[in-house]
């Protein structure tokens, strides 16, 4: 009997696991180390989660700043060296023709490539770098509509982030073999 409460009580929370964990993030100690050396994550995939703060779209392109969700046990008194959480991610809208619907305030996750950076000067006139993200998917949570690249690749990337086993089973550059073969 405790053999099949125990299979039981596992399968209930395995099926809870890709509900309350799907679109797997990066932290902010990732995010520390991307702003330390982009160069060398260039390309890289990667996935963020937070809020719109800024956003501009048009016909072929979604630009948004997303201030990164962090976490109450987050030391923010120690690394105050990022730029301060807050990310350029473009959406290249191939083939789309409606507008997405994002707003300003909506909750995102981002599955992105890591580009690089772009200068840019603050309110006070200062300038400051901020890390650039080349949109793979984005998933408005505000809206529960995902937006995904049509290439298969991409498709790929978005099914495996999606289902919760991005950066847990499968690593992005094995998803990407797979899609091209």
């Amino acid at each position: 009997m405790k053999r099949i409460l125990c299979l039981g009580f596992s399968l209930v929370i395995a099926a809870c696991s890709t509900v309350l964990f799907p679109y797997k993030d990066h932290s902010l100690d990732d995010l520390q180390n991307l702003e330390q050396s982009p160069t060398a994550y260039r390309g890289q995939v990667v996935a963020f989660g937070g809020e719109v703060k800024v956003i501009t779209e048009d016909a072929s392109q979604v630009r948004l700043g997303l201030k990164i969700a962090v976490p109450l046990y987050y030391g923010v008194a120690e690394k105050r060296t990022l730029s301060y959480e807050l990310l350029l991610v473009t959406f290249d809208k191939q083939g789309m023709t409606q507008m997405t619907g994002i707003k300003k305030g909506a909750r995102l996750n981002v599955l992105a490539r890591v580009d690089g950076y772009e200068t840019r000067k603050n309110l006070i006139g200062a300038e400051v770098r901020v890390l650039h993200l080349e949109a793979i998917a984005l998933a408005d949570r505000s809206q529960e509509k995902d937006f995904v690249r049509p290439e298969a690749a991409s498709q790929s990337l978005y099914d495996s982030w999606k289902s919760g086993r991005l950066f847990y089973k499968e690593q992005p550059q094995d998803v990407e073999k797979k899609a091209h073969r």
